[in-house]
């Protein structure tokens, strides 16, 4: 069963009324006894038909008047026809539909000629989707570039429509199908508009189908967009899209090309049924493969990230879908009078028009990335029976911040010289190279595990001058004396998994981290299990992972940390590979735009992006207890002894199958704010709030080294899986 012609539908069709037939004009008559207001400007109408006929002779009203005459002595009084308009009770007499039709096309000629105006009256047209779907109908109607309209959309008009919706207000709560088939009523009342209001679905698929010459798809619904193309496929009918966003236009001549992959090939092998219910943020990274991350506007790139946000779905602009309707009538007509027309994606651009030529492109080229295997030297090495070498690449496991491995080794007499391999951050989480002390103390703390492992002795000889860190001296051992955490270098990982329900952590695993830390004198540590308190702890996260991706130079740091295709990652043995990042498809999308700086300044310019700092949020929120290293020093030598804690600890924490993860924004950021790092007002402001929330929920000094912030959940799983990050070589 159909929803053809529901009752909802049949209001937004007019009556036509005859004025040759009796049982019409009767009707006619109780219609305006009815109180209906009666509009009858045919003598006008016919006066424009007639200088619309003889154009060259330019009548006079004398002589127009005369034409009339002539014209209706021979068809009659009763000449024309009353069409009755139930939704506003207007009578409105007009022109019989050969000579309406006539008059209302005659500007169209010579760009339509009068040969072609017939052919195109005989084509059958749907659109399902009437947002830009009613501009594409009533630009159809306009020009009458068919004889027949079929509408489908199962939703009604709301006010945040009329942005773009040509409807009034007081049509608020009214199905789209019936608003647009009203508006073309009142312009031809003689084409013939099918509606249906429960829009298109696979059960409709003949009724809606059968005959039409081509298909418009404007609607939201992606499965429906599936099913719509492989229907109109298997019936060789072709289907037209715009998608509001730089006049971006699809043409799939499925007419033409039966065996044509449906959006051109970008979605692959997709089921419809996959499609069907997915929330605002799962369908992004299927639009985006529709419509092209690359070569979407900046403005829409920035707004996605605001969905749900402050914003509740994708926005559209009345000029953009003014622009969609004019190019999809443009397109259909050419395609209805058999010209050239070629399957593929084409642009109409506003945003380019009187734009200054010396601008940058609105999207800018990509290299690509060559895929080329990675293979440590260091590891290599490690088989060829020198124990330093096995010793470093050991030490190369050691986290570091962005896995930046801020570290080089070198080979000297009777040891190794650990020294600081400067990175090229500049942000505030950079700043006085405290992160990078983190992980040089890290991979010290690996290096000493690894040279107990190996039978040797080591001494730490600090040197501190320039880069030079520390030597590390090498002595047989007289027996082996391995540490218990050793083999846990490689099971050390960062677990960024995010359960809906956190399971607790023990008491007795929480005390034997706080053991490992302790073993460093100064090192000091802080558990939050309460589920309150890391609620409230990851409120500040978020709120300062918005503030460093809203910073310039802390943004380009963040992309730069992040190796974007395995093949980058595998070459450069450096940096967080996007496998890593434990993130669902939406996410990945939302991380790809927002890589983006001119997609991040829009956002700050607008004063927006409070969902940026959504992902590290969840990630405090999901965690079974978060713990933090402190130390009440802050120099560099304080740091780089938290580093060895934190590598003990993250160990330990492995020893427990219990995971870890960093969580370092907060910490660094706070401190640039203690220390007068540069950073702008509004900065200031909001780190100030965020320094006092995080003293009082830690219940910390206000002199101090904020060394790792960190989550722990229980991960055997996890940390048994193949290790997702590469290592540079970390020999000089």
């Amino acid at each position: 069963m159909t929803n053809e012609l529901s009752a909802a539908a049949r209001s937004g069709l007019a009556e036509i009324l005859r004025c040759d037939r009796e049982s019409d004009m009767a009707r006619v008559r109780g219609l305006k006894e009815d109180g209906c207001e009666a509009i009858d400007t045919l003598h006008a109408q016919l006066l424009d038909l007639m200088r619309t006929r003889e154009p060259r002779r330019k009548l006079d009203d004398a002589q127009a008047e005369q034409a009339v005459a002539a014209f209706l002595a021979e068809r009659g009084s009763a000449y024309g026809a009353w069409v009755h308009y139930p939704w506003s009770r207007r009578l409105v007499r007009v022109l019989e539909e050969a000579e309406f039709v006539s008059l209302r096309t005659d500007r169209n000629r010579h760009k339509i000629t009068a040969a072609e105006q017939a052919r195109l009256w005989s084509k059958k047209i749907g659109v399902v989707g009437l947002s830009v779907g009613q501009s594409v109908a009533l630009t159809l109607a306009s020009e009458r570039n068919c004889g027949e309209l079929r509408l489908a959309d199962f939703d009604t008009v709301e006010l945040s429509n009329l942005n773009r919706l040509r409807c009034g207000v007081h049509e608020l709560g009214l199905p789209k199908t019936v608003v647009a088939a009203r508006q073309i009523a009142e312009m031809d009342p003689y084409l013939k508009v099918v509606c249906f209001d429960r829009g298109y679905a696979a059960a409709d698929a003949e009724a809606f189908l059968h005959g039409l010459d081509a298909v418009v798809d404007e609607c939201d619904s992606l499965d429906v967009k599936l099913q719509l193309r492989e229907a109109a496929r298997s019936r060789g009918i072709p289907v037209l899209m715009n998608t509001s966003d730089r006049g971006m236009t699809d043409i799939e001549r499925f007419d033409l090309e039966p065996d044509r992959p449906l959006f051109h090939g970008r979605l692959g092998a997709v089921a419809p049924a996959s499609l069907a219910g997915l929330s605002t943020e799962e369908k992004i990274p299927v639009v985006l493969d529709i419509i092209g991350l690359e070569t979407s506007s900046l403005r829409l790139r920035a707004s996605m990230l605001e969905i749900e946000q402050s914003i509740k779905t994708w926005p559209q602009l009345a000029s953009d879908v003014a622009l969609g309707g004019a190019v999809i009538t443009d397109v259909v007509r050419r395609l209805m009078l058999g010209e050239p027309v070629r399957s593929g994606r084409y642009y109409f651009d506003l945003s380019e028009v009187g734009k200054d030529a010396s601008a940058p492109a609105s999207v800018p080229a990509q290299a690509p990335v060559a895929d080329a295997p990675h293979r440590s030297r260091a590891c290599a090495r490690a088989r060829d029976g020198d124990v330093r070498d096995r010793i470093v690449a050991d030490a190369s496991l050691a986290p570091s911040a962005g896995n930046a491995q801020p570290w080089e080794w070198i080979k000297t007499q009777g040891g190794l010289l650990l020294r600081h391999r400067r990175s090229a951050g500049r942000s505030m989480l950079y700043h006085e190279d405290r992160a990078a002390m983190v992980g040089l103390g890290a991979t010290l703390e690996s290096a000493l595990l690894s040279a107990r492992h190996h039978a040797h002795d080591a001494e730490v000889q600090w040197r501190w001058r320039g880069d030079d860190i520390a030597f590390v001296a090498l002595a047989a051992a007289s027996g082996e004396a391995s540490d218990a955490l050793y083999p846990q270098l490689f099971r050390r990982r960062s677990v960024r998994a995010r359960p809906s329900e956190a399971a607790p952590i023990a008491q007795t695993a929480l005390d034997a981290l706080d053991a490992q830390a302790r073993r460093f004198p100064g090192v000091e540590t802080r558990f939050l299990t309460d589920r309150k308190a890391i609620g409230a702890l990851a409120e500040l996260v978020g709120a300062a992972e918005r503030l460093r991706i809203l910073d310039p130079e802390s943004h380009a740091d963040m992309v730069n940390e992040i190796a974007w295709s395995n093949a980058e990652h595998r070459r450069d043995g450096e940096g967080i590979p996007m496998q890593a990042l434990s993130l669902s498809a939406a996410e990945v999308a939302g991380l790809k735009v927002l890589a983006d700086a001119r997609v991040v300044a829009r956002l700050a310019d607008w004063r927006l992006g409070g969902g940026l700092g959504k992902l590290a949020h969840d990630l405090v929120a999901s965690s079974s207890a978060m713990g933090l290293i402190w130390s009440p020093g802050d120099s560099c030598a304080d740091y780089l002894r938290g580093g060895r804690a934190l590598q003990r600890v993250w160990l330990e924490a492995a020893n427990w199958d219990i995971g870890l993860c960093p969580v370092t924004s907060l910490c660094y950021l706070l401190r640039a704010l203690r220390r007068g790092g540069p950073m702008t007002a509004a900065q200031t402001e909001t780190l100030s709030a965020l320094e006092q929330g995080f003293r009082e929920l830690l219940s910390l000094p206000q002199d101090r080294g904020d060394i790792a912030l960190f989550r722990l959940l229980p991960a055997a799983g996890e940390l048994d899986r193949p290790r997702a990050t590469h290592r540079r070589d970390a020999f000089s």
